[in-house]
C-alpha cells in the first residue's frame, strides 16, 4: 500500500523546542502530502490538540515541561486517539517502550542524521496502519448493516 496516495487525509502534529529539529520535519511531512503544523510552545500545543486532535502527535522529548506520564496524561485525555511518536536519545528507548499501551506507536533516535526522513518513514507506517483500521472498521460496519438488512 502506498499511503502518499491518503496522506492528505491524515494531520501530523510536530512539537518540539528545537527549531532545527522541527522546521525540516514538518517540511517533509508537508511535502509528502501530510497535513502537517509545527509548534514549539506548549499552550499552543495544548490548545490546538483540544480544538483539533491530530492522528498523529510527534514530539520530542527533551521538549517536554513536565514528566513523560504527564504529557502522555494530557493527551489521552484531551483524545484517545491520537498516536504518539517520541523523537528521543538511545537511552530514553527503554523506559519509552514501556509506554506502548498508552497510544505510542513508533520512537525515532533523535541522531540529526537524516531525522527528517526517518520521522517521515515512521509517520508513513503509523498511517498505513491508521489508514487499514480505518478500512477494516467501515468493512465491518457494511457487513453489519448488510446482515441487518436480510430479510428473516
Amino acid at each position: 500500500m502506498d499511503i502518499r496516495q491518503h496522506s492528505s487525509q491524515f494531520t501530523v502534529y510536530v512539537f518540539t523546542t528545537d527549531v532545527d529539529m522541527g522546521a525540516p520535519i514538518k517540511v517533509a511531512l508537508s511535502q509528502a502530502g501530510y497535513d502537517a503544523f509545527y509548534f514549539q510552545d506548549p499552550a499552543m500545543l495544548e490548545s490546538s490538540l483540544t480544538e483539533n486532535p491530530p492522528h498523529v502527535l510527534m514530539f520530542a522529548t527533551h521538549a517536554l515541561y513536565g514528566t513523560l506520564t504527564e504529557f502522555v496524561e494530557l493527551v489521552r485525555k484531551i483524545n484517545d486517539d491520537i498516536r504518539l511518536i517520541a523523537i528521543a536519545t538511545t537511552e530514553q528507548f527503554e523506559i519509552l517502550a514501556q509506554y506502548g499501551s498508552n497510544g505510542f506507536s513508533d520512537v525515532v533516535i533523535d541522531d540529526k542524521n537524516s531525522l527528517d526522513q526517518r520521522a517521515l518513514w515512521s509517520v508513513d507506517r503509523v498511517c498505513e496502519k491508521l489508514y487499514l483500521t480505518y478500512q477494516n472498521e467501515q468493512l465491518f460496519d457494511d457487513l453489519q448493516k448488510a446482515k441487518a438488512a436480510e430479510p428473516v
